[in-house]
């Protein structure tokens, strides 16, 4: 019954996923497949192993600076706690990996004496179990919901006029966005993600989100770079779910990252080895030696520039944003009006 559930919660998914990868490979859609980095195996030896691949590169890159500056600024929100103390329900989009649900989420949540419930959000089933069993151990009550909280439906709303809930955001999520990154700053695509999340909101809520600004594209470059293996869970998820015939070769794709200042961009790349021709589902691919695949972006906008973005969403600021001990990473603080 356990293998069944899987593989039908995998057909659902695959036209998904098809659409995804043909839009990548045809060029008719760039910086889009970031969330399926994080994708679960769903059998013993199954080499698409996102969750394990991203904690491998964590646990073995420390120039990834973003976890650490996060968890600093995680530290410094009871200084501002106690503008938070009514709110009895927090909502984690996409919480990540246990070790940040302790070290960024629960920093956060444990200066609130009124918590009670967590309701962790995110694309990995894997993550929320991880979560949820997290929350239990301090006490919360973890009502999980397995999903894309920028899709067009939402996953989660709080309908709850009376019970006001404090949503949270790390790991500028809010910023993998779709688009060319050879192309300007995607302005009305982040008012779109952010309005996403506007929109799960009642009018009492609150919503705490990060925010890398750094510039420094040395810096940017060399904490990505050392993203392979995760990344190339995508292209193990090609051949196990897609099954291409023809001539795809998943070694045949180089990882890479790239800067790009007039988007303000870190651009994740395949770029391709050999000539290739293979089909999916009949549909014929023909990649270039030498093409480039933009399948995921980094965006880190100037802070001027993401507050007018925080804006046009329909959220104002309650108060001037938490800053880490190199003032690159803000937390903003908002509410929807």
């Amino acid at each position: 019954m356990i293998n069944q559930a899987f593989r039908i919660q995998t057909i659902a998914e695959r036209h998904v996923f098809k659409k995804d990868v043909m839009d990548l490979f045809c060029g008719r859609q760039h910086g889009h497949m970031g969330h399926w980095e994080y994708s679960d195996p769903l059998f013993t030896g199954d080499p698409v192993q996102g969750t394990k691949e991203w904690q491998s590169f964590l646990d073995d890159h420390p120039e990834y600076y973003v976890i650490a500056r996060e968890i600093d600024l995680a530290n410094r929100f009871e200084t501002v706690a106690s503008h938070y103390g009514r709110f009895k329900a927090v909502v984690d989009l996409g919480p990540g990996s246990e070790f940040a649900v302790a070290n960024k989420s629960f920093a956060v949540i444990d200066t609130l004496p009124h918590a009670n419930r967590y309701i962790p959000i995110d694309v990995s089933n894997d993550y929320l179990k991880a979560a949820c069993v997290y929350a239990k151990t301090k006490g919360l009550e973890c009502s999980a919901r397995e999903g894309d909280f920028f899709a067009e439906h939402p996953v989660y709303t709080n309908t709850q006029g009376d019970n006001p809930h404090l949503f949270m955001m790390w790991g500028g999520t809010h910023s993998n966005i779709h688009g060319n990154p050879r192309n300007g700053v995607p302005f009305r695509q982040m008012v779109g993600q952010l309005n996403a999340i506007r929109c799960m909101m009642g009018p009492k809520d609150r919503f705490i989100v990060s925010q890398d600004t750094n510039q420094n594209f040395v810096e940017v470059e060399a904490a990505y770079a050392g993203q392979s293996d995760f990344a190339r869970t995508i292209l193990h998820r090609i051949e196990r779910d897609l099954n291409p015939e023809g001539d795809f070769d998943k070694d045949a794709f180089e990882f890479g990252v790239k800067w790009f200042p007039q988007s303000c961009s870190l651009a994740h790349i395949f770029t391709v080895k050999r000539d290739m021709h293979f089909s999916i589902d009949g549909e014929d691919v023909h990649l270039k030696k030498g093409q480039k695949l933009y399948f995921n972006n980094s965006y880190k906008f100037p802070e001027q520039g993401f507050t007018a973005m925080v804006e046009t969403a329909g959220f104002k600021a309650t108060d001037i944003p938490l800053y880490d001990q190199t003032g690159t990473m803000a937390l903003h603080q908002l509410r929807p009006v």
